[in-house]
């Protein structure tokens, strides 16, 4: 018989999710004669079948499967994105125990996943730097929601595609939230300006556990190290006025969005592949890109910059920025 077709059945279970049961059921008996217990046989085939729920724990290699437990359990809908642990959460009517920091995802196969972050003290800045890292990709197919509405899509997501400073600003308050400190970094070339890469957005982060500042790339997926230390940002800038490299600390594997368009189609992913294939390129353009850099405070910026470098800050950044020589800066934003 004709509603037999598998095909059939599949269009029935993709026009259920688009429209509705009544919808999709009143237009599938008219066009193909099936019945309403037809109906619901392949819906519970679907949901028993194909909507299987699988929880995976991620990994610096690739996701792991996390198998369920017995106890009892929050579910994962009460629980926000970043939770302190280890804890016991229910998903699907199952329970699963969460016992190393870092990113987990619960999904229902074909339907949806939801993200979580386990982190285990007030010190555990780094399992949200990693996991936030590894949900973005370069982008911008996502940059016109709300900074609410991202808060939103990192839960939901497997990825959001963002650019650099569309990420800083949504770890800033996804930081904000878990009880972490950040500002955002505003670097700037001084050399000659085209379309693409005068500058970046970064993140700077207080470790509690050093005491310190760090500066995050959470966009390019990096933190940096110099003679076994961790960097900020103001020791970044000095690393690139004096061309000294330092070790580039991975926080995710990055991905670019292939789908980066211009209006006019052509594609960013394709120009970034090719200027920043491996570490010795991304360091010139590093080099290239943090020749001056700046903290927001209120609306504006307030760059590292004096005599020609402050020119040129102006020139670029307009009434958005304010300039202090070194040793002012340094005393303003590291004491």
């Amino acid at each position: 018989m004709k509603n037999d077709f598998f095909e059939i059945r599949l269009g029935f279970i993709y026009r259920v999710k688009e429209e509705g049961w009544e919808q999709a059921f009143s237009k599938y008996k008219k066009e193909f004669g099936i019945s309403e217990s037809t109906a619901k046989k392949w819906w519970k085939w679907y949901e028993k079948e194909v909507c299987v729920p699988q929880v995976c724990y991620e990994t610096d290699s690739g996701p792991e499967t996390i198998k369920s437990a017995k106890g009892k359990a929050k579910r994962i809908e009460q629980l926000p994105l970043v939770v302190k642990g280890p804890l016991m959460v229910e998903f699907n009517g199952a329970v699963y125990r969460i016992e190393r920091e870092g990113l987990y995802r619960f999904t229902i196969m074909t339907k949806s996943v939801r993200n979580l972050i386990m982190v285990i003290d007030e010190n555990s800045v780094m399992p949200i730097l990693k996991a936030l890292s590894l949900i973005q990709i370069h982008g911008n197919r996502d940059q016109n929601f709300s900074l609410e509405e991202k808060k939103n899509l990192v839960l939901s997501r497997y990825w959001i595609s963002l650019t650099c400073g569309d990420i800083a600003a949504l770890t800033q308050k996804i930081l904000e939230d878990a009880g972490f400190k950040s500002r955002l970094v505003s670097a700037l070339t001084t050399r000659s300006w085209n379309t693409y890469n005068n500058g970046h957005v970064l993140l700077e982060v207080f470790f509690p556990s050093l005491s310190g500042w760090v500066l995050t790339d959470i966009d390019m997926g990096y933190i940096f190290m110099q003679n076994g230390a961790l960097v900020s940002a103001i020791e970044f800038y000095r690393c690139v006025k004096e061309n000294r490299q330092p070790d580039f600390v991975l926080l995710s594997k990055k991905e670019i969005d292939p789908l980066w368009l211009e209006s006019n189609g052509f594609s960013y992913s394709h120009m970034w592949r090719t200027i920043v294939t491996h570490i010795p390129s991304k360091w010139m353009w590093y080099r290239r890109i943090f020749q001056t850099f700046g903290m927001k405070e209120n609306n504006r910026f307030i760059y590292l910059a004096e005599g020609n470098d402050a020119k040129r800050v102006f020139q670029y950044r307009g009434h958005y920025a304010k300039v202090m020589p070194e040793k002012e800066f340094q005393k303003k934003f590291y004491g």
